[in-house]
C-alpha cells in the first residue's frame, strides 16, 4: 500500500493511506512552527495529533504557541479556552511544560481534570515562573481535592514563584490540601488566595505554611470572610516568618479591635496587611468599599512604608470613624506627601480631626491636600487656618485645594487672615474660582497678596468682584508676580472657553497676559467679557467695555500669538477697543472675533488696525454685521484696503450679509491684491452677479488658493463663471479650492 496517493496535480492534492500518517505530518509541521488556528480551541479531531506531538519533546509545545501567532514568553488565555476539553487540557500541559514563563488561565471553568493536566505541565518545566488560575473551580466546591493536590505537588518541585488561586471556592479543605501537598515548600514567593472562604481552619493551615516557608514573601487573603478568630490565627504568621513582607487582609469580617491587634504586630515586623509592597511609591485604594478595619490596616502600612509618597483612599464612605482610624493608625506620620480623601463623607468633624492631628505632627511630610467638593462650611475654617500656620504645614505644604466647598466670606476671611501672619508659608497657589466672595473679602485678600512670600497663583475668576476691585487686586498682585486667574509661570496656553466670565474676570486675565511672557495662546470664546449674554428670554446683563479694554491694552504688551474672543457680544465699543490692541501688537498672528455683534463702525476701526499690524495673519470675523445689513459699506471697504497692504493671509467673512454690494466693496478695495491666500465668503447671499464680480479678482490674485463660497445662491452658472475666469488667466480650476 503506498504511503500517499495523488488526487490531483494542479493544485497538488495528496491523500494519506491512513489518517495516522496525516496526524503525524501535522504534528511535525506544528513543531516546525506552521501557523494555524489556536490550539486551546481545538476540537477532538486534533487529539491524536497532540498525543503524537507530546512524544516529540519540548519543540512541539513551543510550536503550538508559535502556530497561534503568539509572541514572547507570556500567554494570556483568560476566558479563552474552548473546543474539546480533554484535547485542550493536553495542549495546556504541553504549552505550560515547554513554552512560557507566565500564563493566565482566569475564568475558564477549570476543574480537577484540568488541574491534573496543568500539574503535569508545571512538573516538566523549569521555565514557568507565574501562573494565574483565578475565577475557576479547581476543587468543584471542595468535593474533589485531587487536582489542587496535584498542582501543589508540582509547585513544590517546580520553578513557579507566583500563583493566583483567587475566587476558586477552595474553602478550608482546599487551603489545607495546598499546604499538605507542599505548595509552600518550594520556591513559591507570592500566592493569592482571595475570595476562597478559608475560615479558621484554612487560616490555621496557611499560618503554619507561612511560618515554615523559606520563600514566601506575599500572601493575599482579601475577601475571604475571615472573622476575628480566623484573623487572630494569622497573627502568629506575622511573628513567625522572617521573610514575609505582605499579608493582605482587606475586606474581611473581623472587627476594629482585631484590626488594631494585627496592625500593632504588622508595625513591629513591618509587614503590610493591605497589599503595599516595600518598593511601592503610590497606592490606590479608591472606590474599593473599605470598612473601618481596612482603614486601620492601611494606616499602619502608611506609617512604616517609607517609600510610599502618595495614597488615594477616595470614594470609600469612610465617614467620621474612618477619619479617627486614619489618625489613630498614624497614617500621616510616615512618608506621605499626598493623601486623597475626597468623597468619604468625612464632614467638618472628620476633617477637623485630621487637621488638628496634623498640627501635632511636626514631622508630617504632606505637601498637598485635595479637599475639593466636600461641602465643608465656615466651621472648618478655624482648624484649617490653625493647620495652615502650624509647623507641620509651614515649609512643606505647597497647595491646599478647597474649591467647591461652602466656606463663604466668613470662612475664607479666617483662612486668609491666618495666612497673613505666616508670610513664610510655602503655599504657591489657591483656587477661589466660583466662590462668589464679592468685595466683602477684599481687604483680607489684599493683605494676604501683599505679604505672601511664595504665592504665585490665585484663581479668582467667577468670584463676584467688580471691575474696580479686580483692578485694585491686580495692582497688588503685579508687584508680587502673582497671577489672579490661574495662569502659571511658564504656561504657554490658557483655555477659558465657555466659563461665563465677566468684565472683572477679563481685567484679572488681562494682567496675567501682560505678566506671563511665556503665554502665547489664550481661548476666551463664549464668555460674557462685556457683561451681557443672550438667554432664551433675551439679552441679559449690563454692558461695559472695561474688561475687553484691559485685554486690548495687555495684548499690545504681551507675547500672545493667538487669541480667540468669539461669542462674547463685544459690540461696538469692545470691537473699537480691540482695534488699538491689534495695531500695537507685534506678536499676534491669529485672532477670532466671530459672533460678537460687530457692525460697520467697528469694521471702520478694525480696517486701519489690520493694515498697521505687521504680524496678523489669520482673522475670523464670521457671523457679524460688518455692513449693517448692507446699509453701510465703509467698514468692509476699510477692511479690504487693509487686506490689500497688510500681512493677513486668511480671513473668514462668512455670514456677514455682504451680498452684491459688499462683494464689490471687497474687490474694489483691493482685498484680493495683497497677501491673502484663503478667504471665506460663505452664507453671504451672493448671487450669479456676485460671481461675475469675484471671478476676475480671484483669477488675477497672485496669492489666493482658496475661496469658500458655500451656502450662497451661485448655482451651476456661478461655478461656470468662476471656472471660466480662472482658465482665462491660465489657472487650473481643479487645483484651485472653490467649494460652492
Amino acid at each position: 500500500m503506498p504511503l500517499l496517493s495523488l488526487l490531483q496535480t494542479e493544485p497538488l492534492r495528496l491523500q494519506a493511506a491512513h489518517l495516522s500518517f496525516q496526524e503525524y505530518f501535522a504534528a511535525c509541521a506544528i513543531r516546525e512552527g506552521l501557523s494555524g488556528s489556536r490550539p486551546w480551541q481545538w476540537d477532538s479531531w486534533w487529539t491524536n495529533t497532540v498525543m503524537m506531538g507530546s512524544e516529540m519533546g519540548v519543540g512541539f509545545g513551543e510550536g503550538l504557541v508559535r502556530a497561534a501567532g503568539v509572541q514572547g514568553d507570556s500567554l494570556d488565555l483568560s476566558r479563552s479556552l474552548g473546543g474539546d476539553r480533554p484535547t485542550v487540557y493536553a495542549v495546556l500541559a504541553l504549552v505550560i511544560g515547554s513554552a512560557v514563563k507566565s500564563i493566565d488561565l482566569t475564568g475558564n471553568d477549570l476543574g480537577p481534570d484540568a488541574s491534573e493536566a496543568i500539574a503535569r505541565g508545571i512538573a516538566t518545566t523549569r521555565r514557568l515562573k507565574e501562573i494565574t488560575l483565578a475565577s475557576n473551580n479547581l476543587t468543584r466546591d471542595g468535593r474533589d481535592l485531587s487536582g489542587i493536590a496535584a498542582i501543589a505537588a508540582a509547585i513544590k518541585s517546580g520553578s513557579v514563584t507566583s500563583a493566583d488561586f483567587s475566587d476558586n471556592r477552595l474553602g478550608p479543605r482546599g487551603a489545607a490540601e495546598l499546604v499538605r501537598a507542599g505548595a509552600f515548600q518550594g520556591c513559591l514567593a507570592k500566592v493569592d488566595l482571595s475570595g476562597n472562604r478559608l475560615g479558621r481552619g484554612g487560616c490555621e493551615a496557611i499560618a503554619g505554611a507561612i511560618a515554615g516557608s523559606n520563600s514566601l514573601t506575599s500572601v493575599s487573603l482579601t475577601r475571604s470572610e475571615l472573622n476575628a478568630d480566623a484573623a487572630r490565627t494569622l497573627k502568629e504568621a506575622l511573628t513567625g516568618s522572617h521573610i514575609l513582607q505582605e499579608l493582605t487582609l482587606l475586606r474581611n469580617a473581623f472587627d476594629v479591635a482585631t484590626a488594631l491587634e494585627l496592625a500593632e504586630a504588622s508595625k513591629q515586623h513591618e509587614i503590610s496587611l493591605c497589599g503595599l509592597a516595600a518598593d511601592d511609591t503610590e497606592a490606590d485604594f479608591s472606590g474599593q468599599g473599605l470598612n473601618l478595619a481596612d482603614t486601620v490596616l492601611i494606616a499602619a502600612a502608611l506609617q512604616f512604608r517609607n517609600g510610599l509618597t502618595e495614597a488615594n483612599l477616595s470614594s470609600n464612605a469612610l465617614g467620621l470613624e474612618g477619619a479617627r482610624a486614619l489618625v489613630q493608625g498614624g497614617a500621616f506620620s510616615g512618608a506621605l506627601t499626598k493623601c486623597h480623601l475626597r468623597d468619604n463623607a468625612l464632614g467638618v468633624e472628620g476633617w477637623t480631626i485630621i487637621l488638628e492631628a496634623l498640627c501635632d505632627q511636626p514631622d508630617s511630610k504632606i505637601t498637598e491636600w485635595d479637599i475639593t467638593g466636600e461641602g465643608l462650611g465656615p466651621a472648618v475654617a478655624a482648624p484649617l487656618a490653625k493647620y495652615l500656620t502650624s509647623t507641620s504645614a509651614i515649609g512643606r505644604l505647597i497647595e491646599c485645594k478647597l474649591r467647591g466647598n461652602e466656606l463663604g466670606v466668613e470662612g475664607w476671611t479666617v483662612v486668609l487672615q491666618a495666612l497673613c501672619s505666616r508670610p513664610d508659608s510655602m503655599i504657591r497657589k489657591w483656587d477661589l474660582s466660583g466662590e462668589r466672595l464679592s468685595h466683602t473679602i477684599t481687604r483680607a485678600l489684599a493683605d494676604y497678596l501683599a505679604v505672601s512670600g511664595n504665592l504665585r497663583e490665585v484663581t479668582l475668576l467667577g468670584s463676584g468682584f467688580d471691575v474696580d476691585t479686580a483692578a485694585m487686586l491686580n495692582s497688588i498682585a503685579k508687584k508680587r508676580g502673582i497671577s489672579l486667574c490661574g495662569i502659571a509661570p511658564r504656561q504657554s496656553a490658557a483655555d477659558f472657553n465657555d466659563q461665563r466670565l465677566q468684565p472683572a474676570d477679563a481685567v484679572l486675565i488681562a494682567a496675567a497676559l501682560e505678566a506671563r511672557s511665556s503665554l502665547t495662546q489664550v481661548d476666551l470664546a463664549r464668555n460674557c467679557l462685556c457683561g451681557v449674554w443672550t438667554a432664551w428670554e433675551g439679552r441679559r446683563g449690563v454692558y461695559t467695555a472695561a474688561g475687553i479694554g484691559a485685554i486690548a491694552e495687555a495684548c499690545a504688551r504681551s507675547s500672545l500669538t493667538s487669541m480667540d474672543l468669539s461669542g462674547n457680544e463685544l459690540r461696538r465699543r469692545g470691537g473699537e477697543a480691540l482695534a488699538s490692541g491689534i495695531a500695537a501688537s507685534s506678536t499676534l498672528t491669529s485672532l477670532s472675533l466671530a459672533a460678537n455683534g460687530l457692525d460697520a463702525d467697528v469694521a471702520k476701526a478694525l480696517g486701519p488696525a489690520i493694515g498697521k499690524s505687521k504680524s496678523l495673519q489669520k482673522l475670523d470675523l464670521a457671523d457679524n454685521q460688518l455692513t449693517n445689513y448692507g446699509e453701510d459699506l465703509e467698514g468692509i471697504t476699510a477692511i479690504a484696503a487693509a487686506l490689500a497692504c497688510g500681512s493677513v493671509t486668511l480671513i473668514d467673512l462668512s455670514n456677514n450679509f455682504l451680498k452684491m454690494e459688499g462683494t464689490k466693496a471687497l474687490v474694489k478695495g483691493g482685498a484680493f491684491k495683497g497677501a491673502l491666500q484663503s478667504v471665506s465668503l460663505a452664507r453671504n447671499g451672493l448671487s450669479v452677479q456676485a460671481a461675475k464680480v469675484l471671478g476676475r479678482a480671484i483669477a488675477t490674485s497672485n496669492a489666493l488658493t482658496l475661496c469658500d463660497l458655500r451656502e450662497n445662491w451661485l448655482g451651476d452658472d456661478g461655478r461656470l463663471i468662476l471656472e471660466y475666469a480662472l482658465r482665462a488667466e491660465h489657472k487650473d480650476p481643479e487645483k484651485f479650492e472653490l467649494p460652492l
